[in-house]
This record gives structure tokens, C-alpha cells and sequence, in this order.
């Protein structure tokens, strides 16, 4: 009977174990490869957002949102400040 209980307990917990890390691999998202740069020529740069699909361009005194595929956008903001 003793031996039967510490299958079962032995079983039971290692059926948990894997339970949790299962559970915990998918509540924990890679950032690697999260974002994709290319260049857009000489002065700016495109940044991708590949979760998202968020997109933005770089230059030397602008960022510029274009937004997601889902909710396209164009707003400009000036990164250099002025006084």
C-alpha cells in the first residue's frame, strides 16, 4: 500500500512539473528578432516592428509613424529640440 502511495505521489508530481513548465514556456515571449532595420538611403532609417507591424522612419531631425497595417497612420515629430 506505502509503495503504491509514492507511485501515485511520484507520478502525480511529475505530471505537475511538466504542467509548469510547459505553462511557463508559453508565458514567456523570445525578444530576439523583434525589430528589423533597413536603410532608406543616405539620411534616414526604417525600423519594423515584426510583433506589431509597426513602422517607423528615422532621420537625422524627424521620426515618422506609419503605423500598422491595421491602423495605417502618418504623424511626423521633431526630434531636435528648439529653445
Amino acid at each position: 500500500m506505502k509503495q503504491e502511495s509514492k507511485v501515485k505521489n511520484l507520478l502525480i508530481g511529475f505530471a505537475l512539473g511538466i504542467g509548469l513548465a510547459v505553462c511557463m514556456g508559453q508565458a514567456v515571449a523570445p525578444r530576439e528578432g523583434t525589430y528589423q532595420i533597413s536603410s532608406g538611403g543616405a539620411d534616414s532609417v526604417f525600423i519594423l516592428d515584426t510583433r506589431s507591424g509597426q513602422i517607423w522612419q528615422r532621420t537625422d531631425s524627424d521620426i515618422t509613424d506609419f503605423g500598422t497595417p491595421n491602423k495605417p497612420k502618418s504623424e511626423e515629430k521633431n526630434v531636435i529640440k528648439t529653445q
